[in-house]
C-alpha cells in the first residue's frame, strides 16, 4: 500500500546553495496533473521554395521537434508557427501537422492530410506580389506512449505554383530576407500531465 504524507506548506531551505527552492531529484519526476512536464522546441529559418501541384498532398518538412514523454497518459500540447509566401493573383496554402509517419488534426473535409491553418489571397502581380504571411495555431495531442515522438511541421501549397518559406518572392525581398522577414518555422512541445 502506498504511503500518504500531508501536509499544509512545504518551503525549502533559507540559506545556502538551494535557498528557497524545493528540488525534486535527479531520475524522478513530480507528477501533478495539469502542470507542464517538459517542453522541447525546433525551428526551420531556412529560406526556401518548394513547388506543389494542387493535385497531390506533399507538403514540405519545415521545423521538427521530438519529445519523450514521461507518462503515457500526458497530452502534449503544440504550438506551430509558420511563414510563406506565394506570387500570382490569388494563391493559397496551408500548414499541416504530422506525428511520426501520419499527419494529425481536424476533419480536412476527404483530404489525405488535415489543414490546421490555411490563408493567402494575393493581390498584386504574378512577379510583384509579396504576401508574406505568418500563421500560428495550437494542437492538444494524445499520443498516448513514452517512447521518443517527433512532431512535424508542413507546409503545402494549394496551387499549381512555386512557394517561399521563411522569405518573400521577388528579387527584392529574396536577397533580403532576414531584414523583412523573421517570422520563421518554429514548433514547441509541451507535455501536460493528466
Amino acid at each position: 500500500m502506498a504511503s500518504e504524507l500531508t501536509v499544509q506548506t512545504i518551503k525549502g531551505p533559507t540559506s545556502g546553495g538551494n535557498a528557497n527552492k524545493i528540488l525534486v531529484p535527479s531520475g524522478h519526476t513530480l507528477y501533478a496533473p495539469g502542470h507542464v512536464i517538459q517542453v522541447a522546441f525546433g525551428e526551420y529559418h531556412t529560406a526556401s521554395s518548394a513547388a506543389f501541384n494542387n493535385a497531390t498532398f506533399a507538403p514540405m518538412t519545415t521545423a521538427q521537434a521530438t519529445i519523450t514523454p514521461k507518462f503515457s497518459s500526458s497530452k502534449i500540447l503544440v504550438h506551430c508557427n509558420g511563414t510563406a509566401s506565394g506570387v500570382g493573383t490569388s494563391f493559397e496554402y496551408s500548414w499541416h501537422l504530422k506525428r511520426g509517419s501520419s499527419w494529425i488534426g481536424g476533419n480536412s473535409a476527404g483530404k489525405s492530410g488535415n489543414t490546421h491553418a490555411s490563408g493567402g489571397t494575393g493581390t498584386g502581380t504574378t512577379t510583384g506580389n509579396e504576401n508574406v504571411a505568418t500563421l500560428s495555431f495550437h494542437y492538444l495531442d494524445s499520443p498516448a506512449t513514452t517512447n521518443a515522438t517527433t512532431y512535424i511541421l508542413g507546409f503545402q501549397g494549394g496551387e499549381t505554383a512555386t512557394y517561399y518559406i521563411n522569405r518573400g518572392t521577388t528579387s527584392a525581398w529574396a536577397g533580403n530576407y532576414n531584414f523583412y522577414n523573421t517570422g520563421g518555422c518554429t514548433i514547441t512541445l509541451m507535455e501536460i500531465a493528466q
